[in-house]
């Protein structure tokens, strides 16, 4: 027990006499204990624990053609035709090349204005209004309190909002085409908009035109796809010369006969699932084939907050029962939709610093072992005529091809890393060079500066004093 107290207060005595090594010591066995804390949490929550749900062995990931995810319309087309699953639902994947993917998500084209656009849901239960013969005049009458509200510009139902996924998927076929089975139709997104919807959101009509208050119940069925519907089904023909059959959407949700529309405009593809996908969408007037339940867009003239209780009194003086639910701009929508892979961005670019430094730690820790070593060396070396500028020039020339080869190797592993997780990047291939241009030159710098202190000391080493070192 003498001997171990005497060992301790020696390594004390050792350790404040050498404070640079001691807190280069500290720092780096930190940082190892709280980057193996952090990345063992991470395991133990995503692999070792068992999932938050009910029989997580039932649950089961479905990937199209066994590599990329399943595309949004295939999704709607999957989920009301399966028979061997209970429930379906979709999810976003992200990926390891972070920070460029997610700086590619941030200057995607959504397809929509989001300034001065606030949007909200009206609850209306589906039983309330069976017919649609009674959805029509509550919701004509509501929408003219909502545009009335000062500070509106212009106001729209919808029955999905832009980038969070909502709206119904059905079936369609196009008039003329080849006849095939029900089963095997292609799926679509399908919206039932109000006329000013497009200029609401500021969604351009690149061909024909918009919704029009002339589209009523009893009038020509219309409707209007996106581009993408337009460039996969249409290809070189005309989309305004086209008529499409899709099945009716019932008041009750349900699905009804089916009903032939003209197509009388196409417009700028919007991201309705998300900020990553977007897909083949019609759009047909509100007033054509209403439902109860809806949500309402606003575009306001100021700030879209300033107008929410005004808002509230319009629409509870035509039902005083029914509130303004998920009150939200499309900033705030867009923003929440980027909310996991900016927390993902974050997390894992913490790992990255914490790494970074523990290898400029190691480096230096090498490089200064090696100095102390070589001492002799150098002073030989100075005494027979070398200067200092030659001693740094070796000591840092080593410590570069030590981070090089490092370097090649960490690549070589993120190159394959990127190939395997490649499907769950987004605009961000294998082999970025740009991506890996900068992790190549910020690790090269960082190995500069480790090696640059122990460089510098090995330069000013004294020749006599170096001679006599053991």
């Amino acid at each position: 027990m003498d001997n171990l107290l005497k060992d301790i207060k020696y390594a004390l005595r050792m350790m404040l006499k050498h404070r640079s090594f001691t807190f280069i010591a500290v720092l780096a066995v930190a940082l190892g204990i709280g980057a193996n804390t952090a990345i063992f949490s991470v395991v133990n929550g995503v692999l070792l624990r068992p999932l938050p749900y009910q029989a997580p062995e039932q649950l089961v990931t479905v990937l199209h053609d066994g590599s990329s995810p399943v595309a949004p319309a295939n999704f709607f087309d999957l989920r009301q035709q399966s028979q061997s699953f209970e429930s379906i639902a979709a999810a976003q994947a992200w990926g390891p090349n972070l920070l460029k993917s997610f700086w590619n998500l941030t200057r995607v084209d959504l397809g929509v204005k989001r300034d001065h656009v606030l949007t909200f849901a009206l609850p209306v239960s589906e039983k309330r209004f069976p017919q649609a013969e009674r959805i029509i005049p509550y919701y004509k009458q509501l929408l003219e309190r909502i545009e009335s509200v000062p500070g509106v510009n212009k106001a729209a139902l919808t029955t999905g909002i832009p980038t969070t996924g909502r709206g119904f998927g059905l079936q369609f076929t196009i008039v003329g085409a080849p006849p095939v089975d029900p089963s095997a139709r292609p799926a679509t997104a399908f919206q039932m908009v109000t006329p000013g919807y497009h200029d609401t959101f500021g969604i351009q009509a690149v061909k024909g035109r918009s919704f029009n208050e002339r589209d009523i119940v009893n009038g020509p069925r219309v409707a209007m796809v996106n581009e993408r519907f337009a460039r996969n089904y249409f290809g070189g023909v005309d989309p305004l010369q086209q008529r499409i059959v899709v099945d009716q959407v019932m008041p009750d949700g349900k699905v009804g006969p089916p009903v032939e529309w003209q197509i009388v405009g196409v417009f700028h593809t919007v991201r309705n699932a998300g900020v990553r996908d977007d897909y083949p969408e019609i759009d047909v007037p509100f007033w054509q084939s209403p439902v109860p339940r809806v949500s309402v867009a606003v575009k306001t003239n100021s700030d879209p907050d300033s107008v929410i209780k005004s808002l509230a009194a319009a629409v509870n003086s035509v039902d005083p029962d029914l509130p303004l639910a998920g009150v939200k701009t499309m900033d705030q929508i867009v923003s929440e939709k980027l909310a996991v892979d900016r927390f993902v961005m974050l997390l894992f670019g913490s790992f990255a610093v914490m790494a970074l430094l523990l290898a400029a730690i190691g480096v230096y820790g090498v490089m200064a072992f090696g100095v102390a070593q070589r001492t002799h060396e150098f002073g030989v070396r100075m005494a027979l005529g070398s200067g200092a500028p030659r001693i740094l020039r070796l000591v840092l020339g080593e410590g570069v091809i030590l981070a090089a080869v490092g370097i090649i190797l960490g690549l070589g592993g993120a190159y394959f890393v990127g190939r395997a997780m490649q499907s769950t990047l987004y605009g961000v291939s294998a082999f970025d060079i740009s991506a890996f241009s900068v992790v190549a030159g910020l690790l090269l710098v960082t190995a500069l500066v480790a090696c640059l202190v122990p460089a510098w000391r090995a330069s000013g080493v004294d020749p006599l004093d170096a001679l006599r070192y053991e």
